[in-house]
């Protein structure tokens, strides 16, 4: 689903009924560097809430700095430690931050605080569900609102089947609300 997820899809999807509707991945370092890469890669209007414009990050400032700048134009933001792309882990970002808990805890701390919106985290599970665990955990002490929980490793193939029960685990031991992500195929 990559780009998917721009203004146009945006607005097909609500008119299926989707209550909360996300951006696709954004670069906080660019979106924050460039008024001409805001303008490409977020665009929104009035129909267009609620919104969490979701950023790929390498450090608690950049994610900063861009929250602050969606401020008045979205209901949240969310961190994404999901992606498994080559290229997202050698820039360090995506699902390269599941092995650093301790800079997504600054991150969602930084976010919150300077934004005052909704910071939800999108993560894989880990081979070690314990891993998972721990960091769900670290979001929640920072205030993250929600994580949403794709259930696969990041090395796993989009071929292979979805483990809800790693997803059940996580759902259980957390005090925020879990969202199950992966997977989507009709029966």
């Amino acid at each position: 689903m990559v780009r998917f997820s721009k203004l146009p899809f945006r607005h097909v999807v609500r008119s299926w009924g989707a209550d909360l509707v996300f951006t696709p991945m954004i670069m906080a370092n660019s979106f924050t560097a460039s008024a001409k890469a805001r303008d490409v890669e977020f665009t929104t209007n009035p129909y267009d809430r609620p919104l969490v414009v979701q950023f790929a990050a390498r450090s608690d400032k950049e994610f900063g700095d861009a929250a602050e700048l969606v401020v008045g134009a979205a209901d949240g933001v969310d961190l994404n430690c999901g992606c498994p792309q080559k290229w997202a882990m050698q820039e360090g970002v995506g699902a390269a931050l599941l092995k650093r808990p301790e800079l997504v805890r600054a991150m969602v701390r930084q976010a919150a605080e300077r934004s005052r919106l909704p910071v939800s985290v999108k993560i894989r599970i880990a081979a070690d569900i314990r891993e998972t665990v721990e960091l769900v955990r670290v979001a929640e002490q920072v205030g993250a609102a929600w994580v949403t929980v794709h259930g696969r490793t990041a090395d796993a193939r989009p071929s292979d089947p979805v483990d809800f029960d790693k997803v059940r685990i996580v759902k259980e031991a957390a005090r925020i609300p879990v969202v199950a992500n992966g997977g989507v195929h009709r029966p």
